[in-house]
């Protein structure tokens, strides 16, 4: 992020030599030019902001389909999913809403619930594997 927004200033500082600001027409050029470098290294930060953002759900999905079997019950699994899905309900709001309609339909938030947790459990695994590989990941 730091690399591309001083790749950019360098970029602005280098053409702001060639470009003389003597009179208010070039000024004003000058100001058009500096508001359309910071639009530009905003735009670039937030993308990039977004895509470390995706690759951190991906590594942690990753982690928690590889770890299923030797830190969680099937429940603790199915919950722990859920907490993460909704953590990131913002980016994948239909995934979330599948996974509340699975538990649903499992009933894997009442006390006692489904005996079939094992398979909600191996749902919720794949909907982890689903999001670790979308983006790109592995």
């Amino acid at each position: 992020m730091l690399l591309a927004l001083g790749t950019i200033g360098s970029i602005a500082s280098i053409i702001s030599l060639f470009l003389p600001a003597t009179t208010l027409r070039q000024r004003v050029i000058h100001a058009i030019y500096c508001g359309a470098i910071f639009v530009l290294a905003i735009l670039v930060t937030n993308y990039q902001l977004k895509i470390r953002r995706i690759e951190s759900i991906e590594r942690t999905a990753s982690q928690m389909v590889a770890e299923q079997d030797n830190g969680y019950t099937h429940l603790g699994y199915v919950q722990a999913s859920l907490a993460f899905l909704e953590k990131n309900k913002d980016l994948y709001p239909d995934t979330y809403q599948r996974a509340l309609d699975m538990c649903t339909a499992y009933k894997c938030s009442e006390p006692g619930g489904n005996t079939d947790i094992v398979s909600m459990a191996f749902a919720m695994s794949g909907i982890l594997k689903g999001l670790a590989t979308i983006d790109g990941g592995s």
